[in-house]
């Protein structure tokens, strides 16, 4: 893997490990970018500025959001802050990228999965984790191709969240963020002149194994909504009493592995076929 690739993989990798906020403001600046690719940078500066503004002034309180993945916070601030981006051309760009979101949940699935509320879309959330990507990749491209982009990108909100800039070498990188298992692959495998030689694939699933380590409980709070989405989906298709023992049996097992929310279980019975 040549010093380019290697730089650009360790820079989306830290980036996988932002807040949901982080993420909502990278899709929006990324969109923004799309819309106005020779945006001056003063404007550019106080558009991300601004933007970053009003997801703290009207997101839901981290607090109190019982979110089960980042996926469904994420949309929850969409919602939030939205309709409170008055500028035009920063609620173009916010409108882009939140029906680009949308399509992440909904792409694939079924006409009856797509009018589902995104609470029980569980099995769409590999969707949005590439589309988290995507927007990540986008920014990070456009910065190194444009030093004027990059400054403004580093210097404001998403330099000061990542912790990293988009032109930092991954030797560099890594020793800038709290990774030890992605500081520790970049290190036994960094050659003098900033390649890598290891297994396709390595960053990736050292991403994948680190992911699991930080949100193992939530991993499998996520399958069994999973597992008991899928019921739903087969019971409303066809109802038969195989597919209601189906979905009982996944309920009892998600109630034992932790239960629901009184609201989310209410909710959640109001799926079920009669």
């Amino acid at each position: 893997m040549p010093k380019k690739a290697v730089d650009r993989e360790v820079y989306l990798a830290v980036a996988a490990t932002s807040r949901p906020e982080t993420d909502v403001l990278v899709g929006i600046v990324r969109h923004l970018l799309l819309l106005r690719p020779n945006m001056e940078t003063s404007a550019l500066k106080q558009s991300i500025e601004a933007i970053a503004a009003f997801i703290a002034l009207h997101r839901p309180d981290p607090a109190r959001d019982l979110s089960p993945d980042d996926a469904f916070r994420m949309s929850r601030i969409l919602a939030a802050v939205v309709p409170h981006l008055t500028d035009a051309l920063l609620h173009e760009a916010a409108a882009g990228y939140t029906r680009e979101f949308l399509r992440s949940f909904r792409q694939g699935a079924s006409q009856r999965r797509q009018v589902q509320p995104l609470d029980l879309q569980f099995d769409r959330l590999p969707g949005v984790q590439r589309l988290r990507r995507e927007m990540w990749s986008g920014l990070h491209d456009t910065a190194v191709a444009s030093p004027a982009v990059a400054a403004v990108i580093d210097a404001g909100p998403l330099g000061a969240a990542l912790g990293i800039a988009t032109n930092d070498s991954a030797a560099d990188a890594v020793t800038k963020v709290d990774l030890p298992m992605l500081r520790t692959l970049v290190q036994d495998h960094l050659q003098p002149n900033g390649s890598i030689t290891m297994p396709a694939g390595g960053v990736q699933s050292s991403l994948g194994q680190l992911s699991n380590a930080v949100s193992g409980l939530r991993d499998q709070y996520t399958v069994n909504l999973i597992e008991i989405n899928l019921s739903i989906g087969k019971a409303e298709e066809k109802k038969t009493p195989e597919n209601l023992t189906a979905l009982e049996a996944a309920i009892k097992r998600w109630r034992r592995s932790g239960g629901l929310p009184p609201e989310d279980w209410t909710r959640l019975m109001r799926r079920v076929p009669a």
